[in-house]
């Protein structure tokens, strides 16, 4: 068995190198390794380069590189949002609900979810923390509600109320109060939010084995750019 045959033995049996190497042995074992280094390691310096330089072209690509193959980054923000908002003249109405101390809003919607105009009703008071967080109210069957005082869009009772320009938003008016202005819901309409965050540990999982690839090729890279031999 030569010097460059009994490296590679050597690396496919580490067993024989725990034996204690004699002085005399150490400078046939030094070329032996020399001599696998200079048949392997050019090919494999070469494509460690190759493989490299892309790393640093994506790295140095800058945020843009990181959103575009971060797939915890495409699970939450890829452009498939759906919204629901008021429609350009939502036909809203009021009526007053006695036993509720609050007021019934319906009006029309759109949404990117849902073909056509939805009419859409929900309590005023008892939603108003959602809708100024951006978020759905709690919607309700407005058939089951029967028989309600409707509140008038013109100033001819002691309650009433108006619409904005966009019929977007609204001001009601009620005697011994001050003026009060509400905004109907938009909010984002996306029901695959459980989905997301199930999937979020995975997509983190996958990235980091990204950030791992990358960080295996920088330290074969500075390896097979040194490398000790036998002393």
């Amino acid at each position: 068995m030569n010097g460059l045959d009994f490296a590679f033995y050597s690396a496919k049996h580490p067993a024989v190198l725990c034996a204690p190497v004699k002085p005399s042995c150490r400078r046939t074992l030094n070329s032996a390794v020399s001599s696998a280094r200079a048949v392997i390691f050019p090919s494999f310096k070469r494509h460690l380069s190759i493989l490299l330089a892309g790393i640093l072209a994506g790295l140095g690509s800058g945020c843009e590189t990181a959103k575009n193959y971060s797939l915890t980054y495409k699970l939450w923000d890829n452009g498939a949002r759906s919204f629901c908002e008021p429609v350009a003249n939502p036909e809203l109405a009021l009526s007053a609900v006695p036993f509720k101390g609050d007021f019934l809003v319906e009006y029309n919607a759109i949404s990117d979810r849902h073909d056509g105009v939805r009419r859409l009703a929900y309590f005023l008071e008892a939603n108003q923390q959602r809708i100024n967080a951006g978020k759905a109210p709690h919607f309700v069957n407005s058939g089951r509600y029967r028989n309600l005082q409707a509140i008038p869009d013109s100033v001819s009772t002691n309650c009433y109320v108006i619409s904005s320009e966009n019929g977007q938003a609204f001001t009601v008016y009620r005697p011994g109060c001050k003026p009060q202005s509400f905004k109907l819901p938009d909010y984002r309409d996306d029901h695959n939010t459980l989905v997301r965050t199930t999937l979020t540990p995975f997509a983190v999982a996958g990235d980091a084995t990204v950030v791992g690839v990358a960080a295996a090729v920088l330290v074969a890279y500075a390896c097979a750019n040194g490398g000790d031999t036998f002393r």
